[in-house]
């Protein structure tokens, strides 16, 4: 009876001994983390990688951004399993790394800790802005809060509407675009380039604005009659100077459809006209303004009226 009791007792204790307990699984060893090269900048990757441990079921993957955990714990299944890969990082950015083996429910404590920054295309340059003189417009922003773990090789500077682009070195924050079409509606986007890809990073478009242009047509042209027979008076409405202050009108005096005379009008402010000197005969008008873009269109041309015209002198008969 006490040989059994003692048999019993023995195998009792083997069992306890058999059972994990808190410590009884080593922490991985040769934990080492490589920051990946690709992706945008809020995807980028980092490859870290352990020995295997003995009895482990499964393995937990912790990152850590400035001392604090970040995301969830990565879960790794298999004994044999040495690596994962961890994602939807930031590039640039250094990562703190430890990994913890699992044996049915039992943890190690974690292992020692790695670094590991993954190599991604710039952040976005901030939104741009630009502004115009006349039809050339100067672009301008700055850096990107990170180039992504690898230095902006080029900026790439794109006119959204038109898709015309400029590409400028990465000291370089301004750029000018010239001879914009008049009257054209632009944005400008950013693109920060380094050697990742070709393509880089976008920024936000800047806000739209609409270029100067040329006068609107000139309306309402009148031609009347004066006090005086030989005059003919023009009048029209200022048009919309459309972002350019008009500087001058041309006005047409016309017969029988083709300009006679022209004059050119350096009073920005003036909208009637006043020739004289003329024969008899049907006249009409046309006008255009211009501003710093160029002439605006002609306007229609007036209704014509009839001048009585200068009265020529009479010459006294010879005396014999």
């Amino acid at each position: 009876m006490k040989k059994t009791t003692t048999t019993l007792g023995l195998l009792l204790l083997l069992n306890l001994v058999s059972i994990p307990s808190s410590g009884a699984v080593d922490a991985p060893g040769s934990v080492s983390a490589s920051g990946n090269r690709g992706g945008t900048y809020l995807t980028g990757t980092v490859t870290v990688r352990w020995a295997p441990v003995t009895g482990a079921t499964h393995y937990a993957v912790q990152t850590l951004l400035s001392g604090t955990a970040i995301g969830d714990i990565t879960s790794v299944v298999g004994q044999a399993s040495n690596q994962v890969v961890v994602s939807g990082l930031q590039g640039g950015t250094e990562y703190t790394f430890k990994v913890r083996a699992n044996a049915d429910g039992v943890l190690s404590s974690w292992s020692s800790s790695v670094t590991g920054t993954p190599i991604t295309e710039p952040a976005p340059a901030p939104k741009p802005t630009h502004a115009n003189t006349r039809l050339s417009v100067t672009v301008r922003w700055t850096e990107p809060s990170s180039d992504g773990g690898s230095a902006i090789t080029s900026y790439v500077v794109t006119e959204v509407n038109s898709g015309t682009s400029k590409s400028v070195t990465p000291s370089t924050l301004s750029t000018q675009f010239d001879d914009l079409t008049a009257g054209a509606d632009v944005k400008f986007n950013v693109r920060s380039i380094n050697d990742i890809n070709t393509t880089g990073s976008v920024s936000t478009d800047s806000t739209e604005s609409t270029l100067p242009n040329v006068p609107a047509q000139v309306s309402g042209v009148s031609t009347n009659q004066t006090t005086q027979k030989d005059e003919a008076a023009v009048s029209w409405s200022a048009p919309a100077a459309r972002g350019s202050a008009i500087q001058s009108y041309t006005v047409y005096l016309r017969q029988a459809g083709r300009d006679i005379q022209a004059k050119e009008m350096s009073d920005a402010t003036a909208t009637s006209h006043v020739f004289s000197g003329l024969s008899a005969g049907q006249y009409s008008a046309q006008v255009l303004a211009t501003n710093a873009i160029g002439a605006g269109a002609r306007s229609n041309e007036s209704t014509s009226v009839t001048i009585d015209g200068v009265t020529p002198a009479s010459t006294a008969p010879a005396s014999g």
